[in-house]
Order: C-alpha cells, then sequence, then structure tokens
C-alpha cells in the first residue's frame, strides 16, 4: 500500500486471525470487520495514491447508460437501441494510460482492462488519467450482469447514478446506491431529459426535478452533483456534464477524491474495530481473580485426595505380595505366610466414581464458578469449557487408576529392596533351619525311645510344638521388621501419584484460562492501537482531501454526514 498506513492491514489481518483463534469475538462481529477490510481493500485503499480517476455509470434498466457514454465519447462505442444489452463492463480508456496500471486498482477492472474487447481507447486529451466504464444493469434479471457490476463498482472513485423520470423511484437501485455511498463519490444524472424521453411528464418536468432532489436529499445525499441531460439533444446540459467531468474533476479533484475514499474506507474500519473492541473487557485482575478460584479449587481437591488415600492404609495388604518361606516345615510355611519372591504386578485397572472422583468434581465445579464469572466481566472464553471438561475428565479417569497404579509401584519398590530382601532371606533360612532342628530331633527322640520300646513323654511333643511356634513367631516378627505394611507404603505412593496429577491438572487448567484472559486483554490493547493508527491515517488523508475541494466535498457529502 501506498502512503503512510502501509503496515495497517497487515496488522488488521493478524488482529482477526488472534481474536478468530481464541474465538474472542463474536463470529458476527469478526465477520463485520472482515467485510470492512475487505471493502476498504475492494475500494483501493491499498492502491497507488497517484490520480487516476475511475468513473463509472451504474443504474437500473434501460436509462441509457450506454447511451450516455457514447455522447460523452461523441462516437458509437457502446451498443444501444432496442434488444441491446450491456452484459459486461466497457472501458473508455485514453491511449497514453497504462491499462495495466488499473490492476493496482483491482483484480476485477485489471482483467477487465487486459481484455481488448472490454476497452475502448481514445485520444481526448480532456479526459486523460480518467477511465470512464459503463456497467450492466444493477438490476438485471441475469445474475452474472449484476455480479459484474458489483465487482466493477467496488473500484470505482465516483458512481455517476444513471437514471430516467420513469425509473428514479425504483427502490432496489437505490438500496444498492445506499450500500455504495460510505466508500465511493457520488453523482446523480437523470437522463432522458426531453420531451420524446419523458412524455407527458415532461410539462410537469420541474415538479419532477424537485421530487427527485428530495428523494436523494432522504436517502441522505447532501447537497450531491446533479445533472438533468438528454442523449438525444446536444443542449447546455450535456455540456455541463461532459465539462464537468473534463475540467471540474481535474488533478487536484482527482487527489481529493482518492484521499476521500481511503478516509472512507478507514472510517468504515475504525467504526467496525471500535463496535468490536467494546465487546472485549478483559483485565489483568480477571485473570489474577480466575487464578485465585482455580488455586481454591484445586486446594480442596487435594484434601479430597488426601483423606482418600489415607482411606488405602486401611485396606488389608494383598496376600499375593507377602514374602512366604520356602522352606520344609508346612506349619512354618503356613504361619510366616513369606515368600520373597514376587510376581509381576497386574496392570492398573480404573475404577469409575471411587478414587478422585469427589476431588474432579470440585475442579468441574471451579469450571462452573469461573465460565460464571467469565460472562459477569464480559470475557469470552471460547473454546476452554471444552479443554475444561476434557482435563476434568482425565483427571477422574487418571485418579480412579491411582490405587492399582499405587499397589504395582510399592510392591515393585519392595521387590526392589535388595539388601533388605538378602537379610529377610537369610532370617527366614535361619528361622527355616532352626525350626528342622526342633522338628528333627524331636523324630530322632521319638525313634529312639519306640526302638527301646519305651514311650517319650507327652512334655517332649509339647516343647517341641512351642519351640516350633516360638520359632514361627520370631520369623514372623522378623518378616514385619523387614518388610514395613505394604499397606501404608501403598497409601503413600497413591497420594503422591494423586497430589502430581491433580496438580498437572490445576496447573493446566490454570494456564489456559489466565491465556484466555490475557489474550484478550492484549487483543484490546492491540485493537486501541491500531484505532490510534487508524485516527493518524484519516488526518493525513484530511490533508491531501481538504474541504475547499467544492467537487470532492460535495461527491462524499453522503459519506461525510454519517
Amino acid at each position: 500500500m501506498s502512503g503512510a498506513g502501509g503496515a495497517l492491514l497487515p496488522a488488521l489481518d493478524r488482529f482477526v486471525q488472534a481474536a478468530a483463534a481464541r474465538e474472542l469475538l463474536e463470529a458476527s462481529e469478526i465477520a463485520r470487520l472482515e467485510a470492512a477490510v475487505a471493502a476498504a481493500r475492494a475500494g483501493g485503499i491499498d492502491g497507488p495514491v497517484e490520480p487516476l480517476l475511475v468513473i463509472m455509470l451504474c443504474g437500473p434498466t434501460a436509462v441509457g447508460k450506454s447511451s450516455l457514454l457514447n455522447a460523452l465519447a461523441g462516437a458509437d462505442i457502446a451498443p444501444v437501441g432496442v434488444g441491446a444489452t450491456t452484459d459486461r463492463p466497457l472501458l473508455y480508456l485514453h491511449e497514453a494510460d497504462d491499462a495495466a496500471r488499473l490492476f493496482a486498482y483491482g483484480r476485477a477492472l485489471g482483467e477487465l482492462a487486459a481484455d481488448r474487447p472490454a476497452v475502448v481507447r481514445h485520444g481526448r486529451a480532456a479526459v486523460r488519467g480518467k477511465v470512464i466504464v459503463d456497467t450492466p444493469d444493477i438490476d438485471s434479471a441475469v445474475r452474472e450482469h449484476r455480479a459484474a457490476t458489483e465487482a466493477a463498482a467496488a473500484h470505482a472513485d465516483i458512481i455517476l447514478y444513471v437514471t430516467s423520470p420513469e425509473k428514479y423511484k425504483v427502490e432496489d437501485p437505490l438500496r444498492w446506491l445506499a450500500a455504495h455511498r460510505q466508500r465511493h463519490g457520488i453523482g446523480f444524472v437523470l437522463n432522458k431529459w426531453d420531451a420524446a424521453g419523458m412524455g407527458m411528464q415532461f410539462a410537469q418536468r420541474g415538479r419532477v426535478a424537485e421530487d427527485f432532489r428530495a428523494l436523494i436529499t432522504r436517502l441522505g445525499f447532501v447537497d450531491p452533483h446533479v445533472f438533468f441531460v438528454s442523449t438525444q439533444d446536444e443542449g447546455a446540459a450535456l455540456a455541463e456534464l461532459r465539462a464537468w467531468i473534463e475540467a471540474a474533476l481535474d488533478r487536484s479533484t482527482a487527489m481529493a477524491v482518492g484521499a476521500l475514499r481511503r478516509r472512507a474506507g478507514w472510517g468504515g474500519i475504525a467504526a467496525a474495530l471500535t463496535a468490536a473492541l467494546a465487546t472485549v473487557t478483559a483485565r489483568t485482575e480477571d485473570a489474577r481473580e480466575a487464578a485465585q478460584l482455580w488455586s481454591t479449587a484445586a486446594a480442596a481437591a487435594r484434601q479430597d485426595v488426601h483423606a482418600a488415600a489415607a482411606g488405602l492404609a486401611a485396606r488389608p495388604a494383598p496376600s499375593l505380595y507377602r514374602p512366604r518361606g520356602t522352606g520344609l516345615p508346612a506349619l512354618a510355611a503356613s504361619l510366616l505366610a513369606a515368600r520373597l519372591s514376587l510376581p509381576p504386578p497386574a496392570e492398573p485397572v480404573a475404577q469409575p466414581g471411587g478414587f478422585g472422583a469427589t476431588a474432579a468434581a470440585a475442579l468441574r465445579r471451579a469450571a462452573g464458578e469461573i465460565e460464571l464469572f467469565a460472562r459477569t466481566r464480559g470475557v469470552r472464553l471460547g473454546a476452554l469449557p471444552a479443554l475444561w471438561a476434557q482435563e476434568c475428565d482425565g483427571l477422574a479417569e487418571d485418579l480412579a487408576a491411582v490405587p492399582a497404579r499405587a499397589e504395582a509401584a510399592a510392591v515393585a519398590a519392595s521387590a526392589q529392596a535388595r539388601v533388605r530382601r538378602g537379610l529377610a532371606t537369610l532370617w527366614l533360612g535361619v528361622v527355616e533351619a532352626a525350626t528342622v532342628a526342633v522338628l528333627a530331633l524331636t523324630l530322632w527322640r521319638l525313634a529312639s525311645d519306640f526302638i527301646r520300646g519305651t514311650y517319650a513323654p507327652f512334655a517332649l511333643l509339647v516343647s517341641a510344638a512351642a519351640m516350633v511356634a516360638l520359632l514361627a513367631a520370631f520369623g514372623q516378627m522378623g518378616v514385619r521388621l523387614l518388610f514395613p505394611s505394604l499397606a501404608r507404603r501403598i497409601a503413600a505412593t497413591g497420594r503422591g501419584l494423586a497430589e502430581a496429577r491433580l496438580d498437572r491438572a490445576a496447573t493446566a487448567l490454570t494456564e489456559a484460562t489466565v491465556a484466555q484472559i490475557e489474550a484478550a486483554e492484549q487483543l484490546r490493547a492491540d485493537g486501541t492501537a491500531l484505532l490510534g493508527d487508524i485516527d493518524r491515517e484519516i488526518a493525513r488523508l484530511s490533508l491531501n482531501a481538504p474541504d475547499a475541494d467544492a467537487t470532492a466535498a460535495r461527491l462524499f457529502a453522503a459519506a461525510r454526514a454519517e
């Protein structure tokens, strides 16, 4: 883009992309802003500054647009008459003007200029630097014709709205014109201003002229240029219009028109941007308050996790993981219930609604509170509620699996204690050896007495049983000392796992929320800075479009009035 506003359009594009990525603006607001930027671009806001006026003849069906172009050109360059229809724009361009320059005004106009049948060259110096374009009817029944006019009109500096006494009140073309008044200079031509064209209304032409002026005033056009002409009569009215195009639209006016168009385009963008920013109310305080809400919820969830983990210690340790001896005495094996070679732990199995369900519910409640808080503060959360729900669901699933994971981790840790396992093995070996010795000694005594034909005293059996029981008790005591309570270890491990997962969830939820609010705050700051830059660009353009240029001021009177 030429001029000082060259960096503003890319900055606006980045602003819109940032707003859309986090859904910080409503879709309707983004669409309005994008439409304003697109309209400004189509209107030449980033086109060349040097004057090259594009004047388009637009209007409803059968009002004599092509006849007017022929009259202005002084030659039959556009088909007229019964059955003649303009099906695409026709450009009247000076032979010294480079048609390729029109690409700078827009692709649609550039492609027309590159199409030889759509361009009529001339050598009239009075209209050099001015492109007069005949367009299809804006109320044509053929959709392609209307689309061609709309595409071409987007690049017009000045729209000469051509109508006739029998068509000037038709509503659809007037609505089309009203939609274009913000971005283009507008002039009016009431054609067929002769007895043949007006018929019985010719005697009342003064009343018709007054009614036409009143109509365009009601549309918001303040003191516009209005010409009453007849292409069938080379009279003063047509000469006045031709002189206005050739002389009044001089280089100074052309520059003023270009500046006014750009100013109108930036004004439309500024209006859309201001409306969008009015809905962005995020502040740094909002981010802090939201983070505090998450912190409070996480603290409550952590207490729930501690209570649930403490409950794991009350559960009996799985017998599968208790050490069990491998000695011969069955009595010692059953009493010690010990075995040092542990089987591989089972896979964790999640139990929905079990461990950690209360903690996950606490974070879900916090998500609802923060969503309400955001609505009251006018902060748009975008996709955050869905992300919150996903994170809370994942947390609930992971916490439900904590007991099984803690059990497996505690048992695996016990199995890895090699020194302790070695001491336990030695202890059980001593106990089992002593047990075997007692039993062997008892059996030998019983056998000896049987051979001698005597009976061992009953006290011997009682003493042997007491020794075996005492050894079993010592064995169990040693196992307990060397293998601390597995249930307590499972509880501690479960609490650590649950706390770590809860902290990750709380951190993720807090960071996502704070990032959204900070992004909204940054968007507002960027938008405010852009508005300041746009205001400075409008002020700069105002220097090139002074009110002293009466022709340009009257052409843009409707836009300036708003």
